[in-house]
């Protein structure tokens, strides 16, 4: 059996058995910070997995087998200011070891913020901070020309308070690109792991698996990037419906039954459609649609633009500059920036100018 094959296999057996035996909604796992939106570009294309082929090594935070080595050498920094003060970010790094292997560092935070701490009779007694960590350390390996697989490996540090919890989680990931890298497809099991201490003995939870199908398809002669991305694929129906919603079922209003999400609707919230106007290389504008995200946080009588996500890259010279700017709900969103560079580009210039000197 060619290498692989026995790659597929094994994604597919790990596909069949967390899809039976981890599936969970929302607010039912611990480390939900790792859900979080990961780079500035995919903030603007709906926050999920991109599968796209090229040389943001920030698309290898959620799926490690888009490392290639035209990532090599390259360093990012993101930052987000998020909600209520909260704010998070990572930075990256890649290197390639040779022709078919490449390795890559990503560490992620977020800052909950400072808090009062007080008694049961509310009489300050001082102050705490909260935050979260992980550690990824990940790395790909070209099969064929077409073909690579990447895992990686999180080390997650959690405090809040008192309490504080250690956990392991690791990505799976198989992508497929076209020789003119037109096209791409993946599949990525992302944050399959579990707790090594709890934050009370004994409670251990569930970490946010996300099982995702990406694909992307740049048109030859047209400027026009478009990403479909299937996510949460291990937990068919993760709609939330109001179980205060009703509908009725009688003319004298005496038979009601709660108000149910119809098959499509499932169906259709796993989905998020994203695209890339590539106006030049150094210029690019993105847009995205969660349909999760607008049925949960927008006001029904007036949804306005939740759910819809936009953001730019810009290329200055050796910098590569992005912006996502995510709504969330009618009060507002998130702001999200990226900086990449490559430092050795940096000593090269500067090598040649003292050459010429």
């Amino acid at each position: 059996m060619n290498p692989y094959r026995n790659i597929i296999l094994s994604l597919f057996i790990i596909l069949i058995t967390v899809t039976s035996n981890f599936a969970q909604l929302g607010g039912r796992y611990t480390y939900a910070f790792l859900e979080l939106p990961y780079s500035a570009r995919a903030s603007a294309l709906g926050h999920h997995m991109v599968p796209i082929f090229d040389k943001d090594l920030t698309l290898a935070i959620s799926n490690p087998s888009l490392l290639n080595a035209d990532m090599s050498g390259k360093f990012n920094i993101t930052y987000s200011n998020y909600l209520a003060d909260v704010n998070f970010g990572n930075v990256s790094y890649a290197h390639s070891f040779s022709d078919k292997y490449i390795g890559f560092a990503n560490l992620r935070y977020i800052n909950y913020g400072d808090f009062i701490q007080a008694d049961e009779f509310g009489n300050q007694i001082g102050h705490f901070s909260a935050g979260e960590y992980a550690l990824n350390i990940a790395g790909a390996r070209s099969i064929n020309k077409n073909l690579t697989a990447g895992v990686g490996i999180k080390i997650i540090y959690s405090t809040f308070e008192q309490y504080t919890s250690f956990g392991l989680a690791s990505d799976y990931a198989l992508s497929y690109h076209s020789d003119d890298q037109l096209f791409t497809s993946s599949i990525s099991i992302n944050n399959l792991g579990f707790q090594i201490k709890p934050y009370s003995a004994g409670n251990h939870e569930p970490l946010p698996l996300n099982i995702q199908l990406g694909l992307s398809k740049k048109f030859e002669h047209m400027p026009l990037r478009f990403i479909v991305i299937a996510h949460h694929l291990n937990k068919f129906d993760f709609a939330y419906v109001d179980p205060n919603a009703r509908i009725i079922q009688s003319f004298d209003d005496t038979n009601e039954e709660p108000l149910q999400a119809s098959l499509s609707e499932k169906i259709f919230r796993h989905f998020v459609f994203a695209g890339e106007f590539v106006l030049s290389e150094n210029f690019h504008l993105r847009f995205g649609y969660n349909h999760q995200r607008r049925k949960e946080l927008q006001i029904a009588d007036k949804p306005g633009m939740a759910g819809y996500s936009w953001g730019f890259g810009l290329r200055i010279k050796k910098l590569y500059l992005s912006y996502g700017n995510t709504i969330y709900h009618l009060a507002g969103g998130s702001h999200m920036f990226s900086i990449s560079i490559n430092p050795s580009e940096f000593v090269r210039k500067k090598a040649v100018k003292d050459d010429l000197k």
